[in-house]
């Protein structure tokens, strides 16, 4: 009972962990929305160029998408999650530290560079481990992290934003990573 009970908890304790990963990278860009025009004022730019924050990081969390997807076939996962992780880590650094919009778009850039690890591992992870319907359970829930993030991170992202600055966005998603 007791090695049933054990590999339950891991194996929830996994998914869990899973989905939060594929949460991450949606929410690593939609958290920041609220943070344009604090940027725009704090930093001097324009709001076209400050958007870039956004659309930039989307384009990189896209390419970087179908990079992860190449390297999850040739790599182990997990090293592949500490490598994007760490990478998504560095971009909230250069973002927190940015006294300028083009470090800010830089930071932006990165952040999402790491955070589409998550996505793709995430779902690697589950094809490898499980098959047929319990992989399309678990797979289900993967997707509907990745379409609520986004809407939970916005709210989140004014919160923090309200209160702490634009910076603690940065601060969030990187100790979250």
């Amino acid at each position: 009972v007791v090695n049933n009970q054990t590999s339950s908890y891991k194996e929830r304790t996994t998914i869990f962990t899973l989905v939060l990963l594929s949460a991450l990278g949606p929410a690593s860009f939609q958290i920041f929305l609220p943070s344009v025009p604090n940027i725009i004022k704090d930093l001097s730019s324009t709001p076209g160029v400050a958007n870039l924050t956004i659309s930039l990081s989307m384009l990189s969390f896209a390419f970087f998408s179908l990079f992860y997807g190449r390297m999850a076939d040739r790599f182990e996962n997990k090293k592949l999650l500490i490598i994007g992780m760490l990478v998504l880590i560095v971009g909230s650094i250069i973002g927190y530290f940015s006294h300028n919009i083009e470090m800010v778009i830089l930071g932006r850039v990165i952040q999402p560079a790491g955070g589409a690890a998550g996505v793709v591992a995430a779902r690697a992870m589950i094809m490898r481990l499980y098959q047929g319907e319990k992989a399309a359970k678990i797979m289900s829930r993967l997707v509907a992290a990745m379409m609520t993030a986004p809407l939970i991170g916005v709210p989140l992202g004014g919160v923090l934003t309200d209160n702490y600055g634009w910076r603690s966005n940065f601060i969030f998603i990187g100790l979250f990573a």
